[in-house]
């Protein structure tokens, strides 16, 4: 016999997704329980707004898609979604909205934790725990445990890691703040393996504790601003240093510091608190060396026609080898 997989106000389904389609689509809160351990993949769809209450239970997946893809709101409050495939855990669709205070997600199949694929929000604060071994490139975009493509992000609390490579990476909006809103240090703190990424738009740090990161980076046209906060420890690409700005071809990033403090980063010979470095496009080394290549080629043509020219003047036998 089929059994109670989740439940709705004292109504059970046989799967997750049999529960999520019970939810009405008019942004009514409605909080969805899982009842025991799970291996499917759901769709959330706009206008739904559910709560999931995992409670100690584990969503899982390991297939070709996300285990969650969200086009409307979801809040997780607890339990464990583990990702294994070539996918994100979570992808976030359009405008949807991912609040997480708690649980788990774990992703290791190489892909995020929660990827924010378009103008959507994500929120990250309390007990939350993401984990994952992302790497390589999506979109054009370094892949993180938590990716925002274009959207908003906001972390008050919670870890995240990432264990292969960035811990965060963001191309829309990031506020990093404690959870009072008003600066200090947060609950928060990304895990020393863990890398924070801004390529083109803007991060607010209000407050925060931000230990041991492997960069803190301000790519192209990103925009920083830091109104409280604790950086330490950090080692930001090869500069060794708590915020590293980088300047990619015409563009220029932004950094503003009214409050906060900044110290201990990096190791070695040269550590700094904030190091810039500008990106100089030229095709200067490689041109000299190829008209210096071409110039010799000349020369050398020029030197073997001066010698048959030679050898035929004089009567004389030219061996190209004897040269």
């Amino acid at each position: 016999s089929q059994q109670n997989v989740a439940e709705i106000n004292g109504v059970t389904y046989y799967s997750l997704q049999s529960a999520v389609n019970a939810v009405p689509r008019d942004n009514t809160e409605t909080t969805v329980t899982l009842l025991m351990d799970t291996s499917e993949n759901i769709t959330v769809q706009s206008n739904q707004n559910i709560v999931f209450n995992l409670q100690s239970y584990t969503l899982s997946w390991n297939a070709s898609s996300a285990a969650i893809t969200n086009n409307g709101t979801i809040k997780i409050t607890s339990g464990t979604i583990s990702q294994k495939s070539a996918y994100a855990a979570i992808n976030n669709e359009g405008t949807g909205l991912i609040i997480m205070t708690g649980g788990s997600i774990l992703s290791t199949g190489g892909r995020s934790a929660i990827y924010s694929r378009d103008a959507g929000s994500v929120e990250i604060s309390g007990s939350a725990y993401l984990s994952s071994n992302a790497s390589g490139f999506v979109d054009g975009l370094d892949r993180g445990t938590v990716m925002n493509k274009s959207g908003s992000l906001t972390i008050t609390g919670g870890t995240i890691i990432g264990t292969s490579e960035l811990g965060i990476s963001n191309n829309g909006t990031l506020t990093l703040e404690d959870e009072s809103g008003n600066g200090g240090i947060a609950t928060s703190e990304l895990n020393p393996l863990s890398k924070l990424v801004i390529n083109n738009n803007k991060l607010f740090i209000n407050g925060g504790n931000y230990v041991g990161l492997t960069g803190m980076v301000i790519y192209s046209s990103a925009e920083m601003e830091m109104n409280g906060g604790y950086i330490s420890n950090n080692s930001a690409s090869d500069s060794t240093s708590g915020i590293y700005l980088y300047a990619a071809s015409s563009t220029v990033p932004t950094l503003k510091i009214t409050d906060g403090l900044i110290e201990v980063n990096g190791s070695g010979t040269y550590t700094y608190g904030i190091y810039a470095e500008t990106y100089q496009q030229s095709n200067y080394p490689y041109t000299y060396y190829y008209l210096t290549t071409v110039l010799s080629l000349l020369l050398f043509q020029m030197y073997l026609l001066l010698q048959l020219m030679y050898c035929l003047m004089h009567n004389l036998q030219f061996h190209f080898l004897d040269l």
